[in-house]
């Protein structure tokens, strides 16, 4: 089912001469993972990290022959998206059909 979705916009964006770009956001941070550690018999581990940690994000467009990134700082907004996508839009040429790769966004995770 998804192919033939995906057939018929390729021949759309042939026909109106776009180019299919396939966009993803992914973000990054320097927060400590859990895991296992260890203390001397009897006395309780202590993990020691500050709370101040640092996020990135990367958010790429990979089309059928290249692929663009472009990295920043904190999360992604909607200012970032359209910055991207003008970024896109400088460097390939005519019309792009975005197709956006990521999930619907979860509040609270």
């Amino acid at each position: 089912m998804e192919e033939r979705a995906l057939a018929g916009d390729k021949k759309k964006a042939e026909k109106e001469g776009r180019t299919i770009v396939f966009v993803d956001e992914s973000g990054l941070s320097e927060r400590p993972h859990r895991c296992r550690t260890w203390a001397p018999k009897g006395q309780t581990p202590v993990l020691q990290y500050h709370f101040n940690w640092k996020t990135l994000s990367a958010m790429a467009g990979v089309t059928w022959w290249n692929f663009y990134f472009r990295l920043f700082p904190g999360t992604v907004r909607s200012p970032q998206v359209v910055e991207f996508l003008e970024h896109l839009s400088r460097h390939l040429p005519g019309k792009l059909l975005s197709c956006p790769t990521s999930a619907p966004q979860r509040s609270g995770s």
